[in-house]
Protein backbone atom coordinates (compact mmCIF):
# COMPACT_ATOMS: atom_id res chain seq x y z
CA UNK A 1 0.00 0.00 0.00
CA UNK A 2 2.72 2.23 0.67
CA UNK A 3 4.68 1.95 -2.54
CA UNK A 4 1.18 2.98 -4.26
CA UNK A 5 0.88 6.10 -2.25
CA UNK A 6 3.91 6.91 -2.73
CA UNK A 7 3.57 6.49 -6.76
CA UNK A 8 0.29 7.92 -6.46
CA UNK A 9 1.06 11.10 -4.74
CA UNK A 10 4.66 11.46 -5.24
CA UNK A 11 6.15 11.26 -1.43
CA UNK A 12 8.92 9.26 0.16
CA UNK A 13 8.27 6.19 1.85
CA UNK A 14 8.09 7.94 5.21
CA UNK A 15 5.79 10.57 4.47
CA UNK A 16 3.54 7.99 2.75
CA UNK A 17 3.33 5.90 6.27
CA UNK A 18 3.06 9.21 8.30
CA UNK A 19 -0.27 10.22 5.50
CA UNK A 20 -1.60 6.39 5.75
CA UNK A 21 -1.51 6.30 9.67
CA UNK A 22 -3.47 9.59 9.85
CA UNK A 23 -6.41 7.73 7.63
CA UNK A 24 -5.98 4.72 9.65
CA UNK A 25 -3.50 2.21 8.42
CA UNK A 26 -1.83 0.74 11.24
CA UNK A 27 1.97 -0.09 11.10
CA UNK A 28 4.01 -1.63 14.04
CA UNK A 29 7.21 0.41 14.96
CA UNK A 30 9.37 -2.14 13.36
CA UNK A 31 7.41 -2.04 9.97
CA UNK A 32 8.12 2.12 10.67
CA UNK A 33 12.07 1.64 11.23
CA UNK A 34 12.50 -0.65 7.79
CA UNK A 35 10.19 2.46 6.32
CA UNK A 36 12.63 4.80 7.76
CA UNK A 37 15.82 2.84 7.13
CA UNK A 38 14.64 1.66 3.58
CA UNK A 39 14.06 5.22 2.70
CA UNK A 40 17.33 6.76 4.21
CA UNK A 41 19.20 3.80 1.89
CA UNK A 42 17.44 4.97 -0.86
CA UNK A 43 18.50 9.30 -0.80
CA UNK A 44 22.30 7.72 0.33
CA UNK A 45 22.34 6.00 -3.00
CA UNK A 46 20.59 8.37 -5.22
CA UNK A 47 23.13 10.88 -3.67
CA UNK A 48 25.69 8.49 -4.74
CA UNK A 49 24.80 8.15 -8.30
CA UNK A 50 24.47 12.13 -8.55
CA UNK A 51 28.16 12.53 -7.11
CA UNK A 52 29.32 9.75 -9.51
CA UNK A 53 27.45 11.97 -12.63
CA UNK A 54 28.77 15.08 -11.54
CA UNK A 55 32.27 13.21 -11.94
CA UNK A 56 31.87 12.10 -14.97
CA UNK A 57 30.75 15.08 -16.43
CA UNK A 58 33.33 17.29 -14.96
CA UNK A 59 36.31 14.94 -16.09
CA UNK A 60 34.25 15.49 -19.66
CA UNK A 61 34.37 18.99 -18.85
CA UNK A 62 37.99 18.72 -17.93
CA UNK A 63 39.76 16.20 -19.87
CA UNK A 64 41.14 18.77 -22.53
CA UNK A 65 43.01 21.32 -19.90
CA UNK A 66 45.43 21.55 -16.85
CA UNK A 67 46.05 23.73 -14.89
CA UNK A 68 48.51 25.44 -17.72
CA UNK A 69 46.53 24.65 -20.55
CA UNK A 70 42.64 26.00 -21.54
CA UNK A 71 42.93 23.58 -24.27
CA UNK A 72 45.58 20.35 -24.61
CA UNK A 73 46.01 19.79 -28.02
CA UNK A 74 48.44 16.33 -27.72
CA UNK A 75 51.07 15.60 -25.51
CA UNK A 76 55.26 15.33 -27.23
CA UNK A 77 56.87 11.63 -27.64
CA UNK A 78 58.09 12.53 -24.11
CA UNK A 79 54.92 12.82 -22.82
CA UNK A 80 54.51 16.72 -22.16
CA UNK A 81 51.63 18.20 -23.29
CA UNK A 82 51.11 21.16 -25.60
CA UNK A 83 48.10 23.14 -26.74
CA UNK A 84 46.41 26.83 -25.86
CA UNK A 85 47.53 28.19 -22.69
CA UNK A 86 45.24 30.10 -20.45
CA UNK A 87 47.05 33.43 -20.92
CA UNK A 88 46.65 32.87 -24.65
CA UNK A 89 43.01 32.91 -24.44
CA UNK A 90 42.64 36.06 -21.57
CA UNK A 91 41.76 33.67 -18.64
CA UNK A 92 43.67 35.21 -15.49
CA UNK A 93 46.05 32.52 -14.39
CA UNK A 94 44.98 32.98 -10.17
CA UNK A 95 41.41 32.28 -11.08
CA UNK A 96 40.65 29.16 -9.65
CA UNK A 97 40.30 26.30 -11.93
CA UNK A 98 36.82 25.60 -12.20
CA UNK A 99 36.11 29.01 -13.31
CA UNK A 100 38.56 28.90 -15.61
CA UNK A 101 36.94 26.56 -17.26
CA UNK A 102 33.91 28.07 -17.37
CA UNK A 103 35.00 31.19 -18.59
CA UNK A 104 36.79 29.68 -21.81
CA UNK A 105 33.88 27.58 -21.98
CA UNK A 106 31.84 30.76 -22.37
CA UNK A 107 33.84 31.98 -24.74
CA UNK A 108 33.97 28.74 -27.01
CA UNK A 109 30.44 29.04 -27.11
CA UNK A 110 29.88 32.56 -27.45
Amino acid sequence: MNKHYRERFHVDAVTAAKDLQELGVNYTQEQLDQIKQAEEQRLRQRRTERKAKERERLAELYKDCDDRFAFIAGYTDGGAPFGVMWEEVGIDLGLPFKEKVRLYHMQMLG
